[in-house]
């Protein structure tokens, strides 16, 4: 008779921020396929002639729309699966503020790129320039762990990153299509960022004179040099 041993397959704890990220991001994109459509997209995409016209929260709320339904499912679903740890590290409220500092770094370079390119008339959806930032806090943080590219392929998230990052740098260069890949880069540069100021500990240093809990150096004296020598071995022998 066979035995089998069961596996089990555990997923992700989803946690808070992260929860209310993918909410905000399908019921926006509902709303994207109503008669509202094209209000929100007005008022919520990013694109340089938007900002000169005063738009400015577009640096940030462009990451709730996307393009199409798997733009949205793949995004959501890199963020179910590497969201929730970073929050668990960070805390939720920090969480947030690097996931919207990512976002910002990524629609400031993106509407850098346009300006010095003259498209000012492009935009830009997509939390992908915050996921940038996830995966470079992940590679930062967690650099020997595997991840599974397709759910098949063990590849170091260092090596990912790396993939990712040359990837887009590639594509920049070569025309990039319709992919915003100066808002990737810089999503990561924003995460690293991130890392750089909270998450990067400084070198130790060896403690001062004078520091609270500073060792004390010891030295071995002869007797005649401290006439408390002799009062110790006194103590000792009564």
């Amino acid at each position: 008779m066979a035995a089998y041993r069961q596996t089990r397959v555990a997923l992700p704890m989803i946690s808070p921020a992260v929860l209310v990220i993918i909410v905000a991001c399908v019921l926006v994109f509902i709303l994207q396929s109503t008669a509202l459509g094209q209000v929100i997209a007005t008022n919520l995409a990013l694109s340089l002639a938007g900002l000169t016209q005063g738009r400015i929260w577009t640096v940030l709320t462009f990451g709730l729309l996307h393009g199409d339904f798997m733009h949205l499912f793949f995004n959501m679903l890199m963020l179910f699966f590497l969201g929730p740890r970073l929050e668990h590290r960070l805390g939720t409220q920090k969480f947030v503020a690097f996931y919207a500092l990512s976002g910002l770094v990524a629609g400031i370079a993106f509407c850098i790129w346009v300006f010095l390119t003259g498209a000012v008339n492009v935009w830009v959806v997509g939390a992908s320039g915050s996921l940038f930032g996830i995966y470079a806090m992940w590679a930062l943080l967690w650099p020997e762990e595997h991840l599974l590219v397709w759910g098949l392929i063990p590849i170091k998230v260092k090596w990912l990153m790396l993939i990712l990052v040359g990837g887009s740098v590639f594509m920049l260069a070569t025309g990039g299509g319709a992919v915003a890949h100066q808002a990737h880069l810089g999503g990561a540069l924003g995460g690293l960022i991130w890392w750089y100021f909270t998450e990067r500990r400084p070198p130790s240093r060896p403690p001062r004179r004078g520091d609270r809990g500073a060792r004390r150096r010891m030295r071995i004296v002869k007797k005649a040099e401290d006439d408390r020598f002799s009062d110790i071995v006194g103590d000792l022998d009564d």
